[in-house]
């Protein structure tokens, strides 16, 4: 069953344009080329707390189609990029 689907990064500042185009390119191969809907730069914010020492990170949030036995695998993949500080996924109604 096809669901939409939100995805928020947030990235170390100094590497947001090679990972914005790294995630892109993620999608695209493991969501297909209609898995990703819009795609929309948050810029840089201030952090409520330091996490991996960073005070600050860059938003990307992304906006996903695609099969529900996917995402597992997908957010797999996600976890191994070293520029993300964290993520959220959450499944739009």
């Amino acid at each position: 069953m096809t669901h939409t689907y939100e995805l928020l990064v947030i990235s170390k500042p100094e590497e947001r344009e090679d990972t914005e185009k790294k995630l892109t390119d993620l999608i695209k191969i493991h969501l297909s080329e209609k898995g990703l809907t819009k795609k929309e730069d948050l810029g840089k914010k201030v952090l409520a707390y330091p996490i991996n020492r960073l005070n600050e990170g860059h938003y990307l949030l992304f906006t996903l189609t695609t099969e529900s036995d996917k995402i597992q695998s997908f957010t797999q993949k996600l976890r191994s990029f070293e520029a993300i500080v964290r993520h959220l996924l959450v499944r739009r109604k």
